[in-house]
């Protein structure tokens, strides 16, 4: 099965991404999928996605986020038709009050089985939540872009994790929560095996 796994660059005058920390660490082992860091930027995060589904054809994308000030990760559910920025992205760009696509639904649901991954990593010792909010800022306008490109082909699943932020952030943040990016990879790790039936 071809898995596209993806994160995004470092935002908010911030010079670490706990997504991008968490590729990292698959890509030195896990040959067999395919990676994609993604421009925190509303008017070209989507069109960079939706350009490598296309070119690749994965049955399986994966996306993750960053979600500064969640304790655990948190298996997005919804993806709202909706941008509103409470800071700039990259670009310098912050839309306020506006949808992503007109005339399309106000809200997509991610077709992977959340309930069943959550208590697989319950089960390993993985903290974890079902999110019902992925946010209106880039993390959403793209997982809302990949499902609505998934429910035109009809035959690709796609979820979306928000990460808390990794133990090198912490650092420089001692009283925000954070997950260690070895435990981020194993989970992001075993829902993509659960996915493609490796476990």
């Amino acid at each position: 099965m071809t898995v596209l796994l993806s994160c995004f660059e470092p935002f908010g005058g911030d010079s670490i991404n706990s997504s991008q920390e968490t590729i990292r660490a698959l890509s030195s082992t896990r040959r067999d999928l395919h990676f994609l860091v993604l421009p925190t930027v509303f008017s070209r995060a989507g069109e960079v996605i939706l350009s490598k589904i296309e070119s690749l054809k994965p049955e399986l994308v994966i996306m993750l986020g960053e979600a500064s000030g969640r304790s655990s990760i948190s298996l997005e559910k919804i993806a709202l038709n909706f941008m509103d920025a409470r800071i700039p992205d990259n670009d310098g760009l912050q839309p306020s009050h506006k949808v992503i696509e007109e005339n399309r639904p106000l809200a997509l649901q991610s077709n992977l089985p959340l309930e069943k991954l959550c208590r697989a990593l319950i089960d390993d010792g993985i903290p974890v939540t079902i999110s019902y909010s992925a946010g209106t800022f880039v993390c959403n306008l793209v997982f809302y872009e990949v499902l609505n490109y998934s429910a035109q082909i009809g035959n690709m699943r796609a979820g979306f994790l928000h990460l808390p932020l990794c133990e090198k952030q912490a650092l420089r943040r001692p009283n925000v929560p954070f997950l260690q990016t070895r435990i981020a990879a194993r989970a992001t790790e075993l829902i993509i095996d659960r996915c493609t039936r490796r476990q």
